[in-house]
């Protein structure tokens, strides 16, 4: 069984972020690129991997690839039950205030097998992120425009100052949800 395997990814695209704040589905920091396949450095770097599975797994069909084909692209999951370091092109720490999806990057990646009673396998640990591309802030991809207000709302006084949900309308019937 091969011990260990420390890679740096091709440059993806960053398609879940919890880098910074740990996921709600697995309790842990975790970041999931996507490449194009297409390119030569993704290709050699999906060789690399799926190569030191076959050969730390003793070749085994794996019930959870380290590579994952979906939709014409490779997806990459890397996670970590440590918080990761985050830096920019400069190296310069990425604000957690700022969100990496949509970003180009990077992951340093620690890949090591395990052999359990479910199965045998590799897990990739997210050891840290390069972002190559300016991060936004959260819910900076948002496009709401202004609308009239649902039947039963009024504009309240501070909506002329910036968004808000408005009032409920106490002249609806108590019996009819006015929304």
């Amino acid at each position: 069984m091969t011990d260990k395997l420390k890679l740096r990814t091709a440059e993806g695209t960053v398609k879940y972020d919890f880098s910074r704040k740990r996921s709600k589905f697995n309790d842990k920091f975790e970041v999931v690129l996507v490449f194009d396949p297409e390119r030569p450095e993704v290709k050699e770097m999906v060789e690399t991997l799926e190569a030191f599975e076959k050969t730390s797994t003793g070749g085994a069909t794996l019930p959870y690839p380290v590579v994952k084909r979906k939709d014409g692209e490779i997806h990459i999951k890397a996670k970590s039950d440590f918080e990761v370091k985050v830096v920019d092109w400069n190296l310069n720490d990425v604000d957690e205030g700022l969100s990496l999806q949509g970003c180009k990057a990077q992951m340093e990646i620690l890949a090591k097998p395990y052999d359990a009673t479910f199965g045998a396998g590799v897990t990739l640990y997210l050891q840290g992120v390069q972002v190559l591309t300016e991060p936004k802030p959260w819910g900076a991809g948002a496009t709401f425009t202004k609308s009239a207000a649902p039947a039963g709302y009024e504009e309240s006084a501070r909506s002329a100052a910036g968004p808000d949900r408005g009032v409920i309308n106490s002249e609806a019937p108590d019996n009819e949800v006015p929304f």
